[in-house]
């Protein structure tokens, strides 16, 4: 049951937070047998730690009261208020975690189940987590939620019963004085109750992760039933018995890590054992990324058969369907994923290829900036905006997105190549590569010539003649910044990071704060997932150019990845003092202070991008900060020249534009 937990990376919350969870009871259970002001502190500062590993450990305080019970300690007095610190903190925690699902739409009301089948779900989840404990088999990634319009399986009719036999097993505990079986119940029951579905988070009624800690309490009442049945027979019948199972068990642990060993597998069980709509759709992304367009085409539809609300596959299938050429279903495609939610990142850049083909570049620039006013970090956004600027015939803008792109993915095409065809125009480049090619015909052990050549290549997007030319100059000149600098980008470009990294690390040997080396190794970490050892390199940087603007926007990146909101913004206000001309970075600033509850600092930041960039979705983005405030009036006034630019308004703005009646 608790693979996941231990082969899937994302997973590590469930052992760390169980960790801290059991600490903070020895802790408690110490401070029960003598209590003490260390012991108490510990039990505190432990359950903060579970806590923030996984929200899931708020019930640490009603676990503590549990053990009070146990041990028959009387709830009053001073066994209540040594308690309200840490039921403080799980009160913070607790509404910390519904704030954040309620912003990332787990929590929203179209995704709720009916009213009366919220206790059938609840029902059937703790039914099926009894049933796993007893027999684990047909494990399934993913357990879909039934859909709201279709009727509940027999299953779930019969789930209550289930509920009330569990009812009745703790009533004949209670009778017959069972006082630490009940307790095992009790603990099972408490930790697992948060995730009953009785209100609707995501779109799976259950998951095998969350018996993580609840299956301690089963464990403990399976003990107590053996140590009964072992009580009148030698020991060693125990340790046979408990062995015995121990090794039935162990081949169907094995088969079920290797469902966990790739997302292909892993949807592949999904679908052979809780088929749904969901691991349709991420399925399909898996044989979209594999190159098979018609199985992942095959998998969108399937997906939406089963689930025609899922956002994912309508994307997905837009974006296959203008790969194969549909142009128009891959708009209708776009649009249906951007009805059901207007920020859908993918469908946005999606449906703004649409716009573009049909010479709409207008709507495609508003589209792209919609995309990366919910993902400032999205390079495809980005990327194909700067594409668009320079058809349009801004220049500077698409300089300043293909740039921002590829600080985002060194590796992006075509931001590569558009900014190659920007930095070196067609009528110049050939000429100085002709006089370059006579001059090294003469000379050509020549390092400087050979790096000048490679700088040029690079800039008409012949990267493998520049790599060969810069690691020749580099071989002429060993100590040379410059050479070894120019070695590093190409490297990058060409997204050859294994190479590329040990060159950075030796051109810092060289120079040990350049600016070139911290950048390129910065973005190297990052597109690893190295997001600490990015901060580091860019803070060394940093210490010597306190006011990169380059270096500032990647750190910001950086700390956006960590989550470390504060520090991001930050970074972003100081390179604002020395580039304030940039209407993205103004953008990204209010976005980001928005995130952090900034919210008169987002609105200034957004008009100042505004003035700076008459960009309809901007009006938006301040729309939404001036709502958030209450300034109702000034936000029904964005948003309506939002909507009047082509911008698609999220729900709440729509009902501040809609027709109100007369009175």
């Amino acid at each position: 049951m608790h693979v996941e937990s231990v082969a899937w990376v994302s997973g590590r919350k469930d052992p760390l937070y169980a960790l801290f969870f059991l600490l903070a009871l020895l802790a408690y259970l110490r401070h029960g047998d003598r209590p003490r002001a260390g012991t108490l502190l510990a039990t505190l500062v432990l359950g903060a730690l579970s806590m923030l590993s996984k929200p899931a450990a708020v019930v640490l305080p009603l676990a503590l009261l549990l053990i009070d019970w146990l041990r028959q300690r009387e709830l009053r007095g001073r066994s209540l208020s040594e308690k309200v610190p840490i039921f403080l903190v799980a009160l913070g925690v607790g509404l910390a975690t519904l704030h954040a699902q309620q912003a990332a739409g787990a929590t929203s009301a179209e995704s709720s189940v009916p009213f009366a089948r919220a206790p059938l779900h609840a029902c059937y989840g703790l039914m099926m987590y009894l049933v796993r404990f007893v027999a684990p088999f047909d494990l399934a990634p993913f357990y879909p939620l039934p859909a709201s319009t279709a009727d509940l399986p027999a299953a779930y009719l019969a789930a209550p019963l289930a509920a009330l036999a569990l009812l009745i097993f703790a009533f004949a505990l209670h009778r017959r004085g069972q006082r630490v079986a009940l307790f095992a119940l009790g603990f099972f029951l408490l930790n697992l109750v948060l995730v009953l579905q009785v209100k609707q988070v995501g779109g799976a009624v259950m998951a095998d992760r969350y018996t993580y800690l609840p299956y301690v309490g089963l464990g403990l009442l399976a003990a107590l039933a053996l140590e009964r049945w072992t009580r009148e027979r030698r020991e060693g019948v125990a340790l046979v018995s408990v062995g015995a199972l121990m090794l039935a068990l162990a081949p169907t642990v094995w088969r079920q890590a290797s469902y966990w060993h790739d997302s292909a597998t892993l949807w592949e069980r999904a679908i052979a054992v809780a088929p749904s709509g969901r691991a349709y759709a991420n399925r399909g992304q898996v044989r979209q990324r594999s190159g098979d367009a018609a199985g992942a085409l095959a998998d969108c539809e399937r997906a939406l058969a089963l689930e025609s609300g899922n956002v994912a596959a309508h994307a997905n299938r837009g974006v296959l369907l203008l790969e194969r050429g549909d142009v128009d279903l891959a708009g209708v495609a776009f649009e249906s994923a951007l009805a059901r939610d207007p920020r859908n990142g993918p469908a946005l850049v999606g449906r703004a290829l649409v716009r573009h083909r049909r010479g709409d570049l207008v709507g495609a620039i508003a589209d792209c900036d919609a995309a990366v006013a919910v993902n400032s970090a999205d390079a495809i956004a980005r990327g194909n905006r700067a594409v668009f600027h320079q058809q349009q015939g801004d220049i500077e803008r698409a300089r300043t997105d293909y740039e921002a792109a590829l600080r985002i993915d060194p590796t992006l095409e075509v931001a590569r190549l558009g900014l190659a065809s920007l930095s070196a125009p067609a009528a110049s480049a050939p000429r100085s590569l002709a006089e370059l090619e006579l001059a090294l015909a003469a000379s050509p052990d020549d390092a400087a010539l050979r790096n000048a050549r490679a700088a040029q290549l690079r800039n008409v997007g012949r990267l493998d003649e520049a790599l060969a030319d810069a690691q020749r100059a580099v071989d002429g000149r060993p100590r040379d910044v410059s050479f070894r600098a120019l070695l590093c980008e190409v490297l990058v470009q060409r997204g050859e990071f294994a190479r590329a990294e040990p060159e950075c690390r030796r051109l810092l040997e060289l120079d040990a704060s350049n600016g070139v080396a911290c950048n390129l190794l910065g973005a190297i970490c990052m597109r690893q997932g190295r997001n600490e050892e990015a901060l580091e390199i860019l803070d060394r940087s940093l210490a010597a150019r306190p006011r990169d603007a380059q270096t500032l926007q990647n750190r910001a990146i950086v700390n956006l990845q960590l989550q470390r909101m504060p520090e991001a913004v930050r970074d972003l206000e100081v390179c604002l003092e020395v580039a304030p001309e940039n209407p993205p970075l103004w953008s990204d600033l209010g976005a980001l202070r928005m995130r952090v509850g900034q919210l008169p600092g987002a609105v200034e930041a957004f008009t100042r991008a505004i003035a700076l960039d008459k960009n309809p979705t901007l009006r938006m983005n301040r729309a939404l900060a001036l709502l958030a405030l209450g300034r109702t009036d000034e936000a029904r006034v964005d948003a309506e020249a939002a909507s009047r630019g082509g911008v698609a308004l999220p729900r709440e703005l729509e009902a501040l534009v809609a027709p109100r009646p007369l009175r």
